[in-house]
């Protein structure tokens, strides 16, 4: 007998399988009564071959002695047969579940298969469109730009602005800031003459040929900064208009317009801002409009110049540095500094105005320069206040003032005003070398002033 070499035996084994496999198919689609039948004939038909091999005869005299009739044979065969009916009945049930249960496992499994190519299928597809749109949104991106970096006509220009708000409108998500940082971008090129004093170096006039396309820019950003919110003003609620839909706001992008020079006025009265502002050195040449503006992150203003700015009822939430900032007017009356105020070697060349202003936390205003006045009656101070070094040539008013942090004030031109201000007892100092007065704990306060405790909160 020859040896079979095992790659012989599995193949006849696999050709095996699927012939059991088709007969089992082939009988589990039988009626149920036929499977009992075929179960029946050959249960009898083992029967009568195990009695013969055990040398027993069912038609032989029973223990009585006597011939089994005809009746007594029938009912033994009916017995028979029944028993052995019932009992392929149950395990034909049996197998019947048993075929059931295979087939929904079956079906099962190839659901489940079926549900897997399609995820896979449409993991793909999504895949494959995500790159498209991904593709497509590039190049119309790129088409802007191209309009907006066209020099021959500034409408092409305007055109290239307004379809880069589109996509941002659109598309959402990454898209808004990406387009936020595009504008910005545009705005700190150089696209003006600047003319500056040959002894002092300062700018003495901008040249712009590019207005209106600054312009567009200036006021599409507004428009998406401007978000729907309750507001105070003179004493009435009201509430702040918005011009765009919730998914198109742009509140929580990054301004970044740091060295940029700005020819036309910036209306971004009432923005909401979540993100960070950054305009160091920005130079605006024209009015510029804060006014109720609520900027949530730090805001960095440092070295900006300003012809005239108006941050009245504005709120910053984290801190605002207006350090070595230039304005030729500025108006801070009712805003809010919910963080430190940095107003450090800063320069007022007219007015200034501060009052009715918070001051949450520490108001710097070290080395500032006052060169006309500046005026910061019925302000709060909650934390110190710092005035060394400060500069002032016409006044300095504190007139019904509130000094809960401290007060540290040190001038070589006449005392300021404090009619009706309140100073916290044991935290002022006040020097001013024209006559040498100093006001402190121990000392007299200034004319019309009067002490108030920390108890006593701001009024």
């Amino acid at each position: 007998m020859t040896d079979r070499e095992p790659d012989d035996v599995s193949g006849e084994r696999g050709q095996l399988e699927p012939r059991s496999n088709t007969v089992r198919a082939r009988v589990g689609r039988w009626p149920l009564f036929g499977k009992i039948a075929v179960w029946a004939m050959f249960s009898t038909v083992v029967l009568i071959v195990l009695t013969q091999l055990w040398g027993v005869n069912i038609f032989s005299r029973g223990a009585m002695g006597r011939t089994a009739g005809p009746l007594e044979l029938v009912r033994l065969a009916l017995t028979i047969l029944g028993g052995i009916g019932a009992v392929g009945y149950l395990v034909i049930k049996y197998q019947d579940r048993q075929a059931g249960f295979r087939e929904e496992a079956q079906r099962n499994t190839e659901i489940q298969l079926h549900r897997q190519q399609l995820t896979q299928a449409e993991e793909i597809e999504d895949h494959r469109q995500e790159e498209a749109r991904r593709a497509r949104l590039d190049a119309q991106v790129a088409q802007a730009i191209a309009m907006l970096g066209d020099r021959l006509a500034a409408s092409i220009r305007i055109a290239g602005v307004y379809a880069l708000a589109d996509i941002a409108d659109q598309e959402g998500g990454m898209w808004r800031q990406r387009v936020v940082d595009i504008l910005c971008g545009y705005l700190r090129t150089a696209r003006h003459d600047i003319i500056r004093n040959e002894e002092t170096a300062k700018v003495t006039r901008v040249v712009a040929a590019d207005g209106p396309v600054e312009s567009t820019i200036l006021v599409i950003i507004a428009r998406h900064l401007r978000k729907r919110r309750p507001v105070s003003a003179g004493g009435r609620h009201l509430k702040l208009a918005q011009d765009v839909d919730d998914d198109q706001l742009w509140c929580d992008c990054e301004i970044d317009l740091h060295s940029a020079v700005l020819t036309e006025p910036v209306n971004w009265g009432g923005i909401t801002l979540t993100g960070n502002i950054d305009m160091r050195r920005v130079h605006f040449t024209q009015r510029v409009t804060f006014e109720s503006a609520h900027l949530a992150q730090g805001v960095d203003f440092e070295s900006a110049t300003f012809e005239e700015v108006d941050f009245t009822r504005a709120t910053f939430v984290d801190v605002a540095n207006f350090m070595d900032a230039q304005f030729q007017r500025a108006k801070f009356s009712e805003s809010h500094f919910e963080g430190d105020a940095r107003f450090q070697f800063a320069c007022f060349d007219l007015s200034a105005e501060f009052t009715r202003v918070r001051f949450d936390r520490t108001a710097n205003f070290n080395h500032t320069k006052f060169l006309f006045s500046g005026d910061f009656s019925e302000s709060n101070f909650r934390g110190t206040a710092n005035f060394m070094g400060v500069v002032y040539e016409f006044g300095l008013a504190f007139t019904k003032s509130v000094f809960l942090g401290g007060l540290e004030l040190l001038s070589s031109a006449r005392e300021p005003s404090f009619f009706g201000a309140q100073l916290t007892r044991g935290k002022v100092e006040v020097w001013h070398s024209s006559d040498q007065a100093t006001y402190g704990p121990d000392s007299s306060l200034p004319s019309g002033a009067s002490w108030i405790s920390e108890s006593q909160g701001l009024p």
